[in-house]
């Protein structure tokens, strides 16, 4: 079992355990009363502690990272897909080349033949049980490219927090309709819900910011590479079919094309720090070949 220490510093000295574990090291309430009842869950110089125990200057403060499968990430036992390409590995994190046509999750109509099913697949074949699957950044299932999952909840907690706060750099690609749209930009645009899965852009939305720039103009079509200021369902895709230049193939925006598994938005490059030894991290996934197609039309 993976564990993270601290060691306990003149800030710390004289501290309930606790404050030490949800100050300094910057765990949620949530997980700290997850990993409290697992055996050797949180030591205190080797041996384990109560939260309300005081901690002393030098003193090492140690937490288990791999926390049970939850009730809402079992292991699924029916039919799971191959596993998408692996863009990396290790005890904290996975990063895959999702393909579009891929839901992340089993949802209503798309129950079998998940993200889900092909990691919990895998991490079974791997005897691996004790790491959750919990993607952070969510992509479409018409969406392809660099998905990131935590693989405990510490994790999570802090590559959510970066994303909450703006510290995860998104790159996309997308190939959108129109040949007329300038050389780059900023659309800062609220975006609200809208009738069913809808969004749309309105002043009553939470502020929205997608910058682009064209990196090939076809006929008909532009190649854009895109990225996120904020993290907003549909994002560009509203940003875009807003401007004009829907994104190609998108039924929900635009017209869909019935010859692709989705349309043609992929998530090209994640950038990010690495949860526990802080490492800058940029993964990055190939443009689908028939995003070309389309600019020789």
């Amino acid at each position: 079992m993976r564990r993270i220490t601290w060691q306990a510093g003149a800030e710390d000295d004289g501290k309930a355990l606790r404050a030490v574990l949800r100050g300094s090291m910057g765990l949620s309430a949530s997980l700290v009363k997850a990993v409290k009842w697992l055996p050797d869950g949180i030591l205190l110089d080797g041996a384990p502690a109560r939260l309300d125990a005081v901690v002393r200057r030098g003193q090492t403060v140690s937490v288990a990272l791999s926390v049970k499968q939850s009730a809402e990430c079992p292991v699924c036992a029916r039919q799971a897909p191959p596993m998408p390409p692996i863009l990396y590995e290790d005890d904290c994190l996975l990063v895959v080349d999702k393909p579009a046509g891929m839901a992340v999750h089993p949802s209503a109509g798309h129950e079998e033949g998940t993200l889900f099913d092909a990691v919990s697949a895998w991490l079974r074949q791997k005897g691996d049980e004790n790491s959750t699957f919990c993607p952070i950044s969510r992509l479409d299932r018409h969406t392809s490219g660099v998905l990131c999952a935590a693989k405990n909840r510490f994790a999570a907690q802090r590559l959510s927090g970066q994303m909450q706060k703006g510290q995860m750099r998104r790159v996309y690609r997308a190939v959108v309709c129109g040949s007329g749209l300038g050389d780059n930009g900023v659309v800062d645009a609220p975006i609200a819900r809208a009738q069913g899965i809808r969004r749309a852009v309105a002043p009553e939305g939470r502020r929205a910011v997608t910058h682009w720039q064209v990196l090939r103009r076809g006929q008909r079509h532009m190649l854009l590479e895109l990225w996120l200021e904020t993290g907003r369902t549909h994002q560009i895709r509203v940003h875009m079919a807003h401007l004009g230049f829907p994104v190609y193939g998108d039924f929900l925006y635009g017209t869909e094309d019935p010859s692709h598994p989705g349309f043609a938005l992929h998530a090209q490059s994640l950038s990010f720090v690495h949860p526990l030894d802080g490492r800058p991290m940029s993964l990055s996934a190939p443009t689908p070949p028939w995003f070309d197609t389309l600019l020789e039309d």
